[in-house]
């Protein structure tokens, strides 16, 4: 992989992980009270990894949370995982968080690691002479425990009597349905849109999918080729 070459030849190594010949790759949730801990992905291609310490070490660039103007992005947020694949002749970048229960607040708080890391990579790579961001397609995805019975089954029985629904309604029916669905997180939610910044930096529309581990268990795995084609 080119952009792995070039990029160790401008950042520290040991931040960038590959793989040349597919396999899986484990994505790790370090807090101690998360009930999904380890999700594993197969993966098809080449394969690198960007290290999320590269979130934590360059949090002090922008604003704490508390002093982020209402309306903009809050910066200071990254997700688990960032993935980079490329196999014949498709390129990827995958943006992963890792939650324990689906709830409203845990997918808020994923979109926002989503979008937040989006720009902060994009950021990253743009300065490699042949990155062309425009040759990747992207996506992001939610790994959590699944939608509760109890919360679709109020969801379902609000749209029958034709009460509208509010965006995280939406994503609930969307990701509960099953096929393997993406739901659009677009910029004017992610606000990346309003900042002063180059276009390639933010999204139109990221398509974002959820993967659901068995309620049950702190760990799950899942065939990253089904996602990939959907994009």
């Amino acid at each position: 992989m080119k952009l792995y070459d070039d990029i160790i030849q401008v950042y520290e190594p040991k931040l960038f992980s590959f793989k040349s010949s597919g396999g899986k790759f484990l994505i790790e949730e370090p807090g101690k009270e998360a009930s999904v801990k380890k999700f594993s992905l197969d993966y098809h291609g080449q394969l690198m990894i960007i290290n999320n310490i590269i979130f934590q070490k360059t949090d002090f660039l922008y604003k704490r949370d508390e002093e982020t103007p209402k309306g903009l992005p809050k910066m200071q947020h990254g997700c688990d995982g960032v993935a980079i694949i490329e196999k014949k002749d498709k390129k990827f970048i995958i943006f992963i968080e890792l939650k324990s229960e689906f709830s409203r607040e845990n997918i808020k708080k994923a979109e926002r690691q989503l979008y937040t890391s989006y720009f902060r990579i994009m950021k990253l790579l743009y300065c490699i002479e042949d990155f062309n961001p425009d040759e990747y397609k992207k996506c992001g995805i939610i790994v959590s425990h699944p939608i509760s019975s109890n919360e679709l089954v109020k969801i379902s029985k609000k749209k029958e009597i034709k009460i509208d629904l509010d965006r995280y309604e939406k994503q609930c029916l969307s990701w509960s349905n099953q096929k393997l669905k993406s739901y659009n997180l677009d910029k004017r939610y992610s606000g990346l849109g309003k900042l002063p910044i180059k276009k390639f930096l933010y999204f139109e529309n990221l398509p974002v999918f959820h993967l659901a581990v068995n309620e049950k268990s702190k760990e799950g795995q899942f065939d990253l080729d089904e996602l990939l084609n959907k994009l």
